[in-house]
């Protein structure tokens, strides 16, 4: 079971990822990097995106009637924004497992 300081400090990661990724403004812009063999990768970073690559399972929160939002990206920032009252809300439930909205493939802290 998550621990309330351990939810805590996993929220303010990904919200100071976010924070960074609207500062340098990069919602869709694809970026290339040419590797050493030659060849190039090509990454993407829309907003769709964002939620996944941040390891939340926003088709959980939506499920659960636990975040709002139409986008994967909008229920990202409901998520933030209220994620004491989700945790409390899921304390409540008996629910506090974190690989129901947390990938299991994040680092753990």
């Amino acid at each position: 079971m998550l621990k309330r300081k351990d939810f805590d400090a996993y929220v303010e990661q990904i919200k100071n990822c976010v924070e960074e990724y609207e500062r340098r403004k990069l919602g869709n812009r694809q970026i290339s990097l040419l590797l050493s063999n030659g060849k190039q990768l090509h990454l993407q970073f829309a907003d769709k995106y964002i939620a996944h690559m941040l390891g939340i399972n926003t088709t959980f929160l939506k499920n659960a009637r636990l975040c709002r939002g139409e986008s994967s990206y909008e229920i990202l920032k409901d998520f933030l924004n209220n994620s004491f009252s989700i945790f409390s809300k899921l304390m409540k439930d008996g629910m506090v497992d974190e690989h129901k909205f947390f990938s299991p493939y994040i680092d753990t802290i």
